[in-house]
């Protein structure tokens, strides 16, 4: 999630949380005093043809040069509903992985150390000549060994490109939306970013440099988009206006997204209802939603109360009529509220020391009510009852659930004191045994906490191994007892029962058994033979 700062940082990516017009005669002012660059079309959203904002480009990788149009004023952000659009490669490089890039510096900063080294061996030489006395010979001067240079990783197999076009219709990450997804000449661009003002794309296979391509965009993904962005902007204006909370920050999600507002306390049911139907009001009302492009360095500095930094490049200013909305923003929208179909409130959390609002608008909206309808069908044939009573009937069977859990504790406990103690007997009745086998196909830990509880208790001289699982199935065994007598036993019972790795604290000892025998028969054999080993 990005904050505030940080979208107001990201160059023509912030968008304004508070609005720029206290009131209705502050607008007109502001309006008599700046002259709009570009107006969009209320009907279509798609600006007036004009020359857009074009900057010097220069890959510092392959030399490659030529003009490409500036993030703000790229045909995505003048026409967002633009779907496909012929353009020019200008750049492809090779991205260089992290080692490849280190390798790179390294291989530059060894050469410069060996032409440093080079230079002060020779004025070292040049200045023994100079200093030397008539008819006195040299001592033979004692050689360098060479110094080993370190072998740098050279040429890889690159795994993506960057591809910068003269212009493009995928937007690019920034202001708390994510980029847009499509294709260059049917070359999947799996993500797009921008550097500075310039827009670049990323591919996993090259693009033809000075080739005119064919860009295609992925729509349901940048309709989506539009519809959370553009919604988003309608439900920070009711939050500020109904209730004097500004959005410090938002965050545009898979699933879902977030506005988090410059709140520590909580909002009721009932006020999260009240902003949800004004917002739902608005979108019934169909309001226009205009795209004003402004002279960043001048016109932008006019408006009272932003906070647009001085930058190159555009700003854009998204206004929702009759002062729903007028902030600076640089991502797609919609054209009309109508378009954004419906607002849903998902609930609210704290984060951070503010209040954070859950909210999906339009086909993701009418996605969840299908899912929740789809859930609802399946829950009233499994529950044999309506909707309505639900909520009746889940915390009767919680109830019933909980009475039934607790009886089962109680009956584990009882049934294992009654086998413990037969057990016991056994042991008892017999003093050459140091040791009983014991196995039960079903135990929960109350179980055995108080089945082994009861027989260490009584005969603490004696090796228990309790085996627990289903024939033929995965169990688990346990020994109890002497702790030397244990960590010898251990392997060889291990070993018997075909057990993974196992372990446990003094006079304890717990493995896996990777399969039981799969009947009482052959348990009961296996179960003597560990018998024997452990009594002997």
């Amino acid at each position: 999630m990005e904050t505030e700062e940080e979208q107001f940082n990201d160059h023509n990516f912030w968008r304004v949380p508070m609005r720029f017009f206290d009131d209705e005669e502050d607008q007109k002012n502001v309006k008599s005093n700046t002259k709009p660059v570009v107006q969009a079309q209320a009907s279509n959203n798609v600006a007036p043809k004009r020359a857009q904002m074009k900057v010097d480009y220069k890959n510092e990788k392959t030399g490659k040069t030529g003009k490409t149009t500036v993030v703000g004023d790229l045909t995505c952000q003048l026409d967002s509903f633009k779907k496909e659009l012929l353009t020019k490669v200008i750049s492809c490089a090779p991205v260089l992985p992290e080692k490849a890039e280190k390798a790179e510096k390294a291989g530059g900063k060894e050469k410069k150390e060996s032409e440093k080294k080079e230079n002060e061996k020779k004025e070292s030489e040049d200045g023994k000549k100079k200093n030397k006395k008539k008819g006195q010979q040299d001592k033979p001067e004692k050689q360098e060994k060479p110094q080993k240079q370190e072998k740098v990783e050279e040429v890889f197999v690159p795994d993506l490109y960057e591809v910068v076009l003269e212009d493009t219709i995928l937007f690019p990450t920034g202001g708390g939306q994510p980029n847009d997804l499509g294709s260059i000449d049917g070359v999947d661009v799996v993500d797009v970013q921008r550097k500075g003002n310039v827009c670049v794309h990323f591919t996993k296979t090259k693009v033809t440099e000075g080739k005119e391509v064919l860009v295609k965009l992925d729509w349901n993904r940048r309709h989506d988009h539009m519809q959370q962005h553009s919604g988003q902007h309608v439900l920070s204006s009711v939050f500020e206006k109904k209730h004097s909370l500004k959005t410090v920050s938002w965050e545009l999600s898979q699933e879902k997204s977030n506005i988090e507002l410059d709140t520590p306390e909580t909002l009721t049911q009932e006020q999260l209802d009240e902003v949800e139907n004004i917002v739902n009001g608005y979108i019934a009302d169909g309001l226009p939603v205009n795209v004003v492009h402004l002279d960043s360095k001048n016109e932008s500095e006019k408006l009272r109360g932003s906070k647009v930094p001085a930058t190159e490049g555009p700003v854009r200013l998204i206004t929702i009529e009759q002062g729903v909305d007028s902030c600076t923003c640089c991502g797609t929208h919609v054209t009309n509220t109508s378009q954004l179909q419906l607002c849903k409130i998902l609930g609210t959390e704290k984060k951070r020391g503010r209040l954070c609002v859950w909210f999906i608008f339009g086909n993701r909206a009418l996605k969840t009510f299908s899912q929740c309808l789809q859930r609802e069908v399946q829950l009233t044939s499994i529950l044999n009852t309506a909707p309505a009573q639900y909520f009746d009937i889940v915390s009767k069977m919680q109830n019933t659930n909980k009475n039934l859990l607790r009886d089962n504790k109680n009956l584990y406990t009882e049934i294992a004191q009654s086998q413990a103690k037969a057990l016991v007997a056994k042991v008892q009745g017999n003093k050459k045994l140091k040791g009983v086998a014991f196995h039960r196909e079903v135990a929960s830990a109350e179980y055995l906490s108080e089945f082994t509880s009861q027989f260490n208790s009584k005969v603490s001289a004696v090796v228990l191994c309790l085996v627990i699982g289903e024939y033929g199935k995965e169990g688990t065994v346990y020994l109890s007892g002497p702790n030397d007598r244990v960590e010898k036993l251990a392997p060889e019972v291990a070993k018997l029962l075909g057990c993974g790795k196992g372990g446990g604290p003094a006079g304890k000892y717990q493995a896996p058994v990777t399969k039981l025998p799969k009947n009482a028969e052959e348990a009961n054999t296996l179960l003597n033979s560990v018998e024997s080993v452990i009594s002997a």
